[in-house]
């Protein structure tokens, strides 16, 4: 099962780079502090605005979740 997250090394122009889950058109930085990412290790959630019109959820899985990938230099590789 493929996954709809991928590590990257940096931020992309998604404009004129077509990322392994197809064509974008938009994109958003958000950028999470410490106390946050405590709070994603404490088993909460981040709910995030995104770009005023969607809400993205983000929560830490279990080592049982499928792995992401990691994408560098247009290659692909899995994580883990």
């Amino acid at each position: 099962m493929e996954t709809d997250v991928l590590i990257v090394d940096e931020v992309v122009d998604v404009d004129s780079v077509d990322l392994p889950f197809g064509r974008r058109y938009g994109h958003q930085v958000v950028s999470i502090s410490a106390e946050q990412l405590e709070a994603l290790h404490a088993g909460k959630c981040l709910a995030i605005d995104a770009q005023g019109e969607y809400v993205v959820f983000i929560r830490l899985t279990s080592d049982e979740a499928p792995q992401s990938r990691h994408i560098a230099n247009g290659s692909s590789r899995r994580s883990g």
